[in-house]
């Protein structure tokens, strides 16, 4: 995917659903909803620019699309796990 607009669409292919509101500490966070699908928040006044924005949704897809969650309480082991895993979805699709 080379630009936001092939990401987003792509998101909602696979029936992520994209929002962008104010939140009080996180920049972006992605999670899964008990129904199977997923959800991404993105925080518009805490990104740099296009290519920060492109960045931070691509590692939530990257989560969503690979499962990569952990529970905030986990091991700092496992947490780095599914954040690679994410990054790595993420990078892959960059390139």
């Amino acid at each position: 995917m080379d630009n936001l607009i092939s990401l987003l669409g792509f998101a909602a292919q696979q029936g992520i659903e994209v929002d962008w509101f104010s939140m009080k500490r996180a920049e972006s966070l992605s999670m899964p909803f008990p129904d199977g699908t997923f959800g991404i928040a993105i925080d518009p006044e805490k990104l740099q620019s296009d290519a920060d924005e492109f960045c931070k949704l691509a590692h939530e897809v990257g989560h969503c699309v690979t499962g990569a969650f952990y529970n905030r309480y986990s091991s700092f082991d496992l947490r780095e796990k599914h954040e690679h895993r994410a990054d790595r979805w993420a990078v892959e699709q960059a390139v």
